[in-house]
């Protein structure tokens, strides 16, 4: 038997972790395979077995558990949960780094104190990012505005490391330790990430607690920012700086309103999870997609018949985010259809004979055209291969 394996008892539940993935097994797996880990031989285990639970068991009985029950688990081809569109994953904090900064705070996700200021807080966020008017007086400047754009960045960049700070506090609120904060690519997107899978066992109410805790999080550095910036703007006559906390405030709302959509991978999508009991929402989605196409048009590939046979259309809840993640992905597709020609018309513009052209914003949208440009040929070449595979799946 391989031991890369982890066990865990959480609120009277008994998890392996093998992986990243969970399994919930009984309290005599778990506690067989505790002793294994000890390095204790079967024929001792049988013994302590015996002891402990009153339970007749033989080396042979032990045996039969590991090879009947464990070992398929290690079988499987396992990959991350998010491997098809979570990539470049690079670990930046451990959670040893980062333990004592989190402990402190961890008190304020108490379910207790947590609900009434986390939808107060929120409602008048997202009330200020739609009703705030921009500063009476704008900055201009190409050097000027470059130079607020990069301040804008590296303040948005602190913010999302303290959303994942936040989410690995809470989980140690309720017993449980990050394993580590990291950056990675979702899809085509540069994200931080918090290594919360420990989660998996806690109570529906606790798991969305932590899964909302960096939006809570920001959501108090928003009010903070909201009030800073009326300040300044009233009592203060710095352009630059009162354009500062206007941008930032700003942009810490929409990353906030990002991560409440839960059409992607983000903290929404995890809760709308729990709130319906509906685990693995992306991949149920596209089934039932595949799985109406094949009642309209009877494509032999498009479903796995064992998926489809226990399938049902009654599931309101994912029909409903089957529905709206259809209308995302079509504005999506619009969206970026419009921004590429955008993008090409812009560079046709550009006068490359001119010294304009070698000029530090010149230089900057240059990079953003590359970056966005990159964007899109990854989007391309992730469903043209789609598209390749499932054609060979057909033709096999």
């Amino acid at each position: 038997m391989q031991n890369s394996f982890e066990i865990q008892e959480l609120e009277g539940k008994y998890m392996l972790i093998i992986n990243g993935i969970y399994y919930t097994i009984n309290e005599i797996t778990y506690f067989i395979l505790n002793e294994i880990k000890s390095g204790l031989p079967f024929n001792q285990i049988a013994v302590d077995v015996e002891k402990k639970f009153g339970v007749s068991a033989s080396e042979n009985d032990i045996e039969s558990i590991l090879q009947n029950q464990i070992n398929p688990l290690f079988e499987k081809q396992h990959k991350l949960q998010n491997s098809s569109t979570f990539w470049l994953k690079k670990e930046l904090l451990s959670f040893g780094q980062y333990e004592k900064v989190i402990n402190p705070f961890k008190a304020i996700f108490k379910p207790s104190i947590f609900w009434i200021p986390f939808f107060t807080f929120l409602i008048l966020n997202l009330y200020w990012l739609f009703s705030l008017p921009l500063p009476t007086i704008a900055i201009t400047g190409c050097e000027e505005m470059l130079l607020l754009n990069t301040c804008v960045y590296v303040s948005l960049f602190v913010i999302v490391m303290l959303h994942e700070l936040s989410h690995a506090s809470s989980a140690l609120n309720f017993g449980v330790k990050a394993k580590s904060i990291g950056f990675g690519f979702y899809s085509v997107f540069p994200v931080f990430f918090a290594d919360i899978t420990g989660i998996w066992p806690l109570s529906k109410s606790k798991r969305m607690i932590v899964n909302l805790s960096g939006i809570y999080v920001q959501s108090i550095l928003g009010i903070l920012l909201y009030f800073t910036y009326q300040y300044f703007k009233d009592n203060s006559g710095d352009t630059f700086f009162i354009n500062f906390l206007y941008y930032i405030f700003i942009a810490n709302a929409i990353t906030i309103l990002v991560n409440l959509f839960p059409f992607f991978k983000f903290d929404g999508y995890w809760c709308y999870s729990d709130l319906f009991n509906a685990p693995n929402l992306g991949k149920r989605s596209k089934t039932l997609v595949s799985s109406l196409i094949k009642k309209i048009i009877p494509f032999p590939f498009l479903t796995d018949s064992n998926e489809q046979s226990s399938f049902s259309f009654k599931n309101l809840s994912l029909i409903i985010y089957t529905f709206f993640k259809g209308l995302t992905n079509i504005f999506l597709l619009f969206f970026i259809g419009k921004m590429v020609l955008n993008v090409l018309s812009n560079i046709m513009k550009i006068d490359f004979s001119s010294e304009e052209s070698l000029s530090w914003c010149t230089i900057k949208n240059w990079l953003l055209y590359a970056l966005f440009m990159w964007v899109i040929g990854r989007i391309v070449f992730k469903f043209t291969k789609k598209g390749y595979l499932t054609t060979i799946k057909f033709l096999k």
